[in-house]
């Protein structure tokens, strides 16, 4: 007797055709028994396998197995529907026969009784239960049960009731014997992922939808999620019977005498989904979700999809640990909405993931961001345009940094996490005086997408993105020089404007510098230098509590998000903060010295630039050069005359000379 004689799976379920492919990977030779044509259809063809087709009762299984030489020696695998409970009584019947040895495989079971959810014992119970319902039905418990329903249930309540049910002649011709019209039968293969069971639920305004207990590979939390997503009610028929048995990966063991080979995590995918539906993810997306043995993401991203196994987690100290538990995992995606390269948070996961040593290959795959999405829908381009995130920071600063932004570009798109924000920041536009267009996007992608003016966009939460176009945008200076009048002044010095662009210009500042400002005074030497570039980083430190309030003022009024002020003794900005590329100093209270001495204990390659007025300060610069050995200095005095008009004449009016010391330690 050959193998295929001895061993053989009554098939009804996904676990049945993954065991019996896994088999023919392994080469072992079996039978596999399906009920109908479809299931013969799911079954590829291959060596080790034989496929019978047909429906066979107790005795019928007798006579088959009888026939092919089925011995106490052999194995029937039961890996039937949890629901198929006679198909399961005729196979342990036909096993006690044979004297054959019965396996039955169990589903994984997910536990259904909780908010929204209202379980049934039997189909029999929640059909004389239906009529007490109002509004749409959908059946997902397949054709067998429908000739009983339509006995039960009233006549108007079949008329509300849509079945969805297999393309199959078969079923087909029960939902015609039942009375079901055509157009309420839904005629699908699966499987269905949730974003398709919540299309069916809207296309049919479903009010009810009833399922099995059908387990994980049954799709049932699938439906689950939409029917939550929809607000509509599931109704759950329970198993028949808690069965004893084995799970697919004990029963592969049994038969093969091989453990499930642990498997090496190789690849983690961060992938952009684009705005959030289904819809939106490009097809090389979908397809490393569909390959992926685990997927994690937002849940709101998640929801939508058909997946192996999914978890709602996006950050790294939730993942890695989860990743390095299991050993059944080659291939993991990670979810994140919009594109993984623009203000996402795969950047982020990213940098976590390469420092993890176990790392393995670390894939980014692009997705479809908000905002070529909105200007697609507005029908504008976007190459032209600003560009700024507020998503997760609404601080005033923040709203003000963006304003300011807004003001000198004709084209700006703003992310941001929420309709109030798209109304602080128009508040913010008309309060100084911008006059702008804002074109707003809400829930894009999904069905309640809304496009069109901020003041029309309907109140819903989820992120928004708008696009802000200013007619008449504000000129800026070529040169950013600014006047003294621009800042904030009060009794507190100022370093003049003439002295303060001089000086800037020896710092020498290059894109991404990070300044020191000792003695910020008014902040106006570390405000100008900020709106140089935005990549630019000042740390501004002043020990007088009257300046420290000028400078947040000057920082608020100019907008700048990229000084940073510390209130107290340079000394505290020697020890805390990082290498500096240039320092300013403006002022140091009698302690220039000790604060030289500092600056170039952070190392060499550092610029400075200090203002003297007296003949002491200028000697401590000197003394510092020689003993430092620096031969790049440039010491220049600047003497500034403003010309004012007294009566008829315009006569001049001269300030104490300026010494502007720079050199590179």
């Amino acid at each position: 007797m050959e193998t295929a004689e001895r061993l053989i799976i009554f098939s009804g379920t996904t676990e049945g055709r993954l065991l019996s492919d896994r088999l023919c990977a392994e080469g072992l030779h079996h039978i596999v028994s399906v009920a109908s044509g479809y299931g013969s259809d799911m079954m590829r063809e291959d060596p080790s396998r034989e496929v019978h087709e047909g429906r066979m009762d107790a005795e019928e299984m007798c006579a088959f197995l009888k026939a092919r030489g089925f011995t106490a020696e052999a194995k029937l695998i039961d890996a039937t529907h949890p629901y198929a409970v006679e198909v399961s009584r005729n196979i342990r019947a036909a096993a006690e026969k044979t004297g054959a040895e019965y396996i039955r495989v169990l589903r994984k079971s997910i536990e259904a009784g909780e908010e929204g959810v209202i379980l049934y014992d039997s189909f029999r119970d929640w059909a004389a239960a239906a009529d007490t319902f109002e509004g749409n039905i959908l059946l997902t418990t397949g054709s067998k049960e429908l000739r009983e329903y339509s006995e039960i249930v009233s006549e108007e309540t079949l008329k509300r009731s849509y079945v969805r049910v297999l393309p199959s002649a078969e079923s087909l011709s029960i939902c015609s014997e039942c009375g079901v019209d055509a157009s309420h039968i839904i005629a699908m293969n699966g499987p269905f992922g949730t974003e398709l069971n919540l299309a069916i639920l809207k296309q049919y305004d479903i009010a009810h939808l009833v399922t099995k207990e059908s387990g994980i590979q049954g799709g049932f939390e699938e439906k689950k999620e939409a029917a939550a997503l929809y607000g509509a009610k599931l109704h759950v028929i329970s198993r028949p019977v808690r069965e004893e048995g084995k799970e697919l990966e004990e029963v592969f063991t049994l038969l093969t005498g091989k453990r499930p080979e642990e498997k090496k995590l190789k690849q983690i995918i961060l992938a952009g989904m684009g705005m959030g539906s289904e819809a939106s993810m490009t097809c090389e997306v979908r397809e490393a979700v569909a390959g992926a043995d685990i997927v994690f993401g937002a849940k709101r991203l998640i929801n939508g999809i058909r997946a192996k196994e999914k978890h709602p987690l996006y950050l790294a100290a939730d993942i890695i640990p989860l990743l390095k538990e299991r050993h059944d995992i080659e291939k993991a995606v990670v979810l994140f909405s919009g594109d993984s390269g623009f203000y996402s948070g795969a950047a982020a996961l990213g940098r976590a993931l390469k420092e993890w040593e176990e790392a393995p290959e670390i894939k980014l795959l692009p997705g479809v961001s908000s905002v070529s999405y909105l200007a697609a829908a507005l029908g504008v381009n976007y190459e032209d345009a600003w560009i700024c995130s507020l998503h997760g920071r609404n601080s005033e600063d923040d709203i003000l940094a963006a304003a300011a932004g807004i003001r000198t570009r004709e084209k700006s798109f703003v992310l941001l996490s929420g309709r109030e924000d798209a109304y602080r920041l128009k508040e913010q536009l008309l309060k100084e005086g911008t006059g702008a267009e804002i074109f707003a996007g809400l829930c894009l992608s999904y069905e309640e997408e809304f496009v069109g003016r901020l003041e029309d966009m309907p109140e819903a939460d989820g992120p928004v993105t708008i696009l802000v176009l200013n007619r008449k945008p504000e000129r800026r200076l070529i040169i950013n020089a600014l006047p003294d009048e621009s800042f904030i002044r009060g009794s507190v010095p100022m370093t003049k404007e003439c002295i303060r662009h001089e000086s800037i210009r020896r710092l020498g500042l290059r894109e991404g510098d990070l300044l020191w400002d000792i003695g910020g005074g008014t902040g106006s030497v570390s405000i100008e230098a900020a709106l140089l570039h935005p990549s630019i980083r000042v740390c501004t430190v002043e020990r007088d509590s009257e300046a420290c309030g000028l400078i947040r003022e000057n920082i608020k009024k100019h907008g700048v998000r990229n000084v940073k002020l510390i209130e107290g003794d340079a000394s505290l900005l020697l020890k805390e903060s990082d290498k500096p590329d240039c320092v300013f100093i403006g002022g140091s209270g009698g302690k220039l010295s000790e604060i030289l001495e500092g600056i170039s204990e952070k190392g060499s390659g550092i610029r400075v630039v200090i203002n003297a007025i007296s003949l002491e300060t200028l000697g401590e610069i000197t003394d510092f050069i020689m003993e430092k050995h620096i031969k790049d200095e440039e010491i220049v005095q600047l003497a500034v005359s403003d010309i004012r008009r007294v009566g008829a004449h315009h006569i001049p009016r001269s300030g104490n000379p300026v010494t502007i010391a720079a050199f590179t330690l």
